[in-house]
């Protein structure tokens, strides 16, 4: 089977450092702000506008290939990863909470980070916003005409949201969200992974101190679940 990711001929810059595996709406605008100013180069793939045309289409296809599984399926490890986030040393939104065995085994001294919030709370932003845009006439008419942005973005979302909960948007969405927990509190290493969780506030201290970087003179990052950018 030929692939997209072969025929790119980009190459890694750097070392990935952090993986956010959160889902989308449980505090990762925050954590994406509070990493930068840390100084990390943040990924952010369920972005459009950062991502682009080939990061879409390249994720897009790590997906199919995971969700199709078999012995032939040749999915995404560390050579192909790096090609998409080659320049970043963090990761947040779709490439963290989609493929978190892949990235484990990719990336033995990276540490994780997940987000975690209410369920209810969590799914009613879900449903008001992520799960709204997979049936969004709006995202769809755009889609007939931009191609390098809306048409990708649509065909990511589409096929991330069928592999999280095969489309079931209402207590199956819930249930999903509740195995994506557990089994990263699971598969990660205690020692790798740090768990936040939306509602406790916390600030700075458990990011820094996990990292291992000074506590900056300045507010932790202010975005709650409810007002949070696309893939939040």
């Amino acid at each position: 089977m030929t692939r997209l990711v072969d025929q790119d001929r980009s190459v890694p810059m750097r070392d990935l450092k952090v993986c956010c595996v959160g889902l989308p709406k449980t505090g990762n605008a925050s954590l994406l702000d509070a990493l930068t100013r840390l100084g990390y180069r943040v990924y952010h793939g369920f972005d459009p506008d950062q991502s682009g045309k080939r990061d879409m289409d390249l994720l897009n296809e790590a997906l199919e290939i995971k969700a199709k599984g078999g012995h032939d399926a040749r999915p995404y490890r560390r050579r192909e990863f790096d090609k998409i986030w080659g320049e970043y040393n963090a990761i947040i939104g779709l490439p963290g909470f989609a493929f978190v065995d892949e990235l484990i085994e990719a990336y033995p001294n990276a540490l994780f980070v997940l987000t975690e919030r209410n369920v209810d709370d969590w799914h009613r932003d879900m449903q008001e916003d992520v799960f709204a845009e997979v049936d969004s006439w709006s995202l769809f008419c755009e889609s007939l005409y931009d191609s390098w942005h809306a048409r990708p973005f649509q065909r990511l979302l589409s096929t991330w949201c069928e592999m999280f909960c095969q489309g079931k948007f209402g207590n199956g969405a819930k249930e999903a969200y509740m195995d994506h927990v557990m089994h990263c509190k699971k598969a990660i290493p205690a020692e790798r992974l740090l768990t936040l969780r939306l509602e406790d506030k916390e600030g700075w201290q458990p990011l820094c101190k996990f990292l291992k970087k000074r506590i900056p003179n300045e507010p932790y990052p202010n975005g709650d679940g409810e007002h949070e950018r696309r893939s939040g």
